[in-house]
């Protein structure tokens, strides 16, 4: 599989995120893990895991090539050595197969705990998106009773304007009959007035009855006084009536003026409201906020969901290319096992001489190749 060519800019980055990381772990055996890689460089999975793996390549030991030619040391040597010769090829050739498998298990080993990595990274983003949607039903749950609360206050400052509404009729109602009172007492001045006015002009005309006529019987006299009792009574009525009327009218102003009050309790009930209203909707309003601010995080954990996914199968993509190097590497082995055979088969003609010249080996049986 062939890989797209990586920025040089993001490649030296990643390379010294995983130093940085390889060094906190005081350079042992363990190596940093990717998602640590990814999480320093900032950069994304894919890349991360193909410049990972060859950092490790070049930090692992390369098997060593396996001779495919007899060397000269053995071409030179004499039958008797052809043993040990025979001794020293196998051993090569085992310590490159052994070093072969070592590189195959830790390269087996390497995409298991990336396999581990990537399932637990997942498991943590779908935990944290079950909780974004508890969080969200919950902040949806208090939404609704806010919303709830906000009908009723709502409904109560309606009641609250009714009952200011009939308040306020009632209040112009009294503002009416205090005026009528008022226009009862004008009239109630306008007949004091006239009737003083009377009075005066009797007074004046009685004058002139006595001026002109200083004769006139006793009896018209007293019928004079009479008629000016008469006029006194009514001229006390009048103003008894008066009084009645201005305590009337100071009552109806003390009634008015306890309305006032009334009404303007009512107000300050009406503004108090308001503002328990108004801290109501900014409330709900906060709440809205955090409801859109939990719903964006969740959008953006179902984005990070989505591209956990998309690196999942990237890493399916890198296990298969591990898994068909692997193969490579088998097939590298059964070629290592050939040029075994084609050794001791050339080094057989070799030992048949060697006993028919009576030579015996110096080294015990070469052990079977594995």
């Amino acid at each position: 599989m062939e890989h797209s060519p990586v920025n040089p800019d993001v490649r030296a980055r990643i390379i010294n995120a995983i130093e940085e990381l390889y060094d906190q772990l005081g350079r042992v055996d363990k190596f940093p893990t990717v998602s640590d890689v990814r999480g320093r460089a900032r950069a994304d999975m894919n890349t991360c895991s193909a410049v990972f793996k060859e950092w490790k390549r070049q930090q692992t030991a390369k098997p060593a090539p396996v001779a495919v030619a007899v060397p000269d040391q053995v071409k030179l040597a004499h039958l008797e050595a052809v043993g040990i010769v025979w001794t020293a090829a196998q051993e090569q050739a085992n310590s490159s197969l052994r070093e072969a498998e070592a590189k195959w298990e830790l390269e087996r080993g390497d995409n298991e705990t990336m396999r581990r990595e990537l399932a637990e990274a997942y498991e943590g983003a779908v935990t944290d998106a079950e909780e974004a949607r508890s969080a969200h039903a919950e902040v949806q749950r208090s939404n609704d009773s806010l919303t709830q609360q906000n009908q009723q206050l709502t409904q109560q400052l309606a009641e609250v304007r009714e009952g200011l509404a009939e308040q306020t009729t009632k209040a112009v109602e009294n503002e009416r009959r205090a005026n009528d009172l008022k226009d009862e007492l004008r009239l109630a001045h306008d007949e004091t007035a006239s009737v003083r006015q009377e009075l005066s002009q009797v007074r004046m005309s009685h004058v002139a009855e006595l001026d002109l006529q200083k004769g006139v019987a006793a009896e018209q006299i007293e019928r004079l006084n009479e008629s000016l009792v008469t006029t006194k009574a009514r001229l006390e009525s009048a103003t008894e009536q008066a009084e009645l009327r201005q305590a009337a009218l100071a009552d109806l102003q003390v009634k008015f003026a306890q309305t006032q009050a009334q009404a303007e309790a009512s107000n300050a009930e009406l503004v108090r409201v308001r503002a328990a209203l108004d801290e109501r909707l900014q409330q709900n309003e906060s709440l809205q906020s955090q409801v859109a601010t939990v719903v964006a995080q969740h959008s953006e954990l179902q984005r990070s969901h989505t591209a956990l996914q998309a690196d999942a199968e990237k890493w399916r993509q890198v296990a298969d290319e591990s898994s068909r190097e692997l193969a490579k590497t088998a097939g590298g082995l059964q070629e290592v096992q050939r040029q075994n055979s084609e050794l001791m088969s050339r080094l057989g003609p070799a030992n048949s001489r060697q006993k028919g010249q009576g030579i015996k080996p110096t080294t015990g049986k070469p052990a079977d190749p594995k």
